[in-house]
């Protein structure tokens, strides 16, 4: 299965990346800026959440 990488903007804890995962999807960029719902996705997923607001995210900051 070819993989596809994707990112996860107001990813909360994650299931909707988790249900990417599953179907071929890999998330190499999450951003959450609640610190509640980015505390719980580190927990369980192997990225480092950018927990700026959303506003503060220059496109080009994002490598997909």
């Amino acid at each position: 299965m070819k993989k596809y990488n994707c990112a996860s903007f107001f990813a909360g804890v994650g299931g909707i990346d988790l249900a990417f995962e599953k179907v071929g999807f890999k998330t190499i960029y999450a951003n959450e800026i609640d610190p509640y719902a980015a505390s719980t996705y580190k927990e369980n997923f192997d990225i480092d959440v950018d927990v700026r607001d959303i506003n503060n995210v220059k496109s080009d900051e994002i490598e997909i």
